[in-house]
């Protein structure tokens, strides 16, 4: 049993000198709050340290939960919600998380490389992304005249049908402005929005190509082309789209739809979209 002298008080706080000679600060029992400096003091004027480390215990599990919660945001929003590649002569393919933050961008050809050189895209949303694109793309006059662009994207996360169907909303609303920005009345052309699974994506992404321009050139190789993935990764969108028009013409030759695309919209014939969606 601890025994002091009350050296100095405060309400029910106390320092005390212990009989060995240390200091120790404590606190006073409700009971004994009427005792005064020079008093002496043992273990039952004191309020017992084990109910002093409930609150302690407490505070520690809550410390954790909110831990664990800030843990598991973080590590949701590292995860990768989608794929979206842009394809016009560079090909370029973005990572995105739930929240539509670019997690990650890859160049898949060298001409990605020269248009994004050692620029930094992460930490910004996928419309600022989208929006950079077009900048460096204008800049580096990498839109001509009659240009075609795919932007191909794919899901990467497990949701129900309601939240996948929001999320290829949210993508769609984020690239579509790059319609706009890229063709004019002045510089019309072909826009193609696609959606890819993650085993296509995952294949197009084990030979070096964006989804996109996977599914362009597995169109290509369905309609008896024969070209190297080596000529896919290099080959301009604007090209493979005239060899499937050709081939099209070829094999529908009173009934070509792909002449009827719409220029600098969204979507385009249907004829495209079924080719594209196999």
């Amino acid at each position: 049993m601890a025994r002091g002298i009350i050296l100095s008080k405060k309400r029910r706080k106390a320092v005390i000198l212990m009989d060995d000679g240390r200091f120790r600060s404590v606190r006073l029992r409700k009971s004994m709050s009427s005792l005064v400096v020079g008093q002496s003091v043992n273990d039952v004027h004191l309020v017992s340290r084990k109910f002093l480390k409930m609150p302690l215990f407490i505070a520690s599990g809550m410390i954790f939960v909110v831990l664990l919660f800030i843990g598991h945001h973080v590590h949701q929003n590292r995860l990768v919600a989608a794929y979206v590649s842009f394809d016009l002569n560079p090909s370029i393919e973005a990572a995105v998380n739930r929240h539509l933050d670019v997690l990650s961008v890859d160049a898949m050809n060298d001409e990605a490389q020269d248009l994004l050189h050692d620029t930094n895209y992460t930490h910004m949303s996928l419309q600022q992304f989208t929006n950079k694109m077009a900048e460096a793309l204008i800049k580096a006059n990498d839109v001509k005249k009659n240009a075609n662009i795919v932007i191909s994207t794919t899901l990467a996360m497990p949701l129900d049908k309601v939240k996948r169907e929001q999320l290829n909303r949210k993508i769609t609303f984020a690239v579509a402005s790059l319609n706009q920005q890229l063709f004019s009345d002045q510089n019309q052309g072909h826009f193609k929005l696609v959606h890819a699974t993650l085993a296509k994506r995952n294949a197009a992404n084990k030979i070096g190509l964006t989804a996109g321009k996977y599914l362009m050139y597995k169109a290509l190789m369905d309609k008896g082309h024969h070209i190297t993935i080596t000529e896919a990764k290099e080959m301009p969108i604007q090209d493979m789209r005239t060899e499937l028009l050709d081939s099209e013409a070829a094999q529908n030759p009173s009934d070509s739809g792909w002449k009827e695309e719409q220029k600098g919209a969204i979507g385009g014939p249907k004829q495209l979209s079924d080719t594209l969606s196999q």
